[in-house]
């Protein structure tokens, strides 16, 4: 006789006993899906009426609702969750060319022993080097900027933006 091992009962029981308990529960109670007949269309469930008297309205919710009656509403307004079709916007005309120093950027000033130097568009530039097309001609520590003279000969400073 090949009788089943210990998990092979606890297998067993885990199945059976929930049957047996909905089994139980049916015959001792008249519980079960039987036991609820289906909701016909007329009345609602008692859960879904109101149980007693409606509350009066506060002052605030009075007020609320006369001020929405007062609204006028125009029933064919859009949606506001209706996005409108984008109208491409007319090109700019044609402005002065761009200043070529918008682009530049001082970022750091240094003064060492071996002297005074300064970081632009992330390269660092001694006085006399060329950056950007532009030749460094001083360093002002103190004023944190520096001058730059153009190819024409133009000269303008630059300063360091915190």
């Amino acid at each position: 006789m090949n009788l089943p091992g210990r998990s092979g009962l606890i297998g067993l029981g885990s199945v059976a006993a929930p049957v047996a308990a909905f089994l139980a529960a049916k015959v001792l109670f008249g519980v079960g899906p039987s036991a609820s007949p289906a909701q016909t269309q007329g009345e609602p469930p008692a859960a879904a009426t109101a149980s007693g008297p409606v509350s009066k309205m506060t002052p605030e919710q009075t007020r609320a609702l006369a001020w929405l009656k007062t609204l006028r509403l125009d029933p064919d307004m859009p949606s506001p969750l209706v996005q409108p079709e984008r109208v491409a916007a007319p090109e700019p005309a044609p402005s002065a060319a761009p200043d070529p120093l918008s682009m530049v950027r001082l970022s750091t000033i240094l003064e060492t022993s071996q002297g005074v130097w300064a970081t632009i568009n992330g390269k660092t530039y001694r006085e006399g080097d060329v950056a950007e097309g532009y030749t460094l001609r001083s360093i002002d520590v103190r004023g944190r900027r520096v001058e730059l003279v153009g190819p024409e000969g133009q000269a303008r400073w630059i300063e360091r933006k915190p």
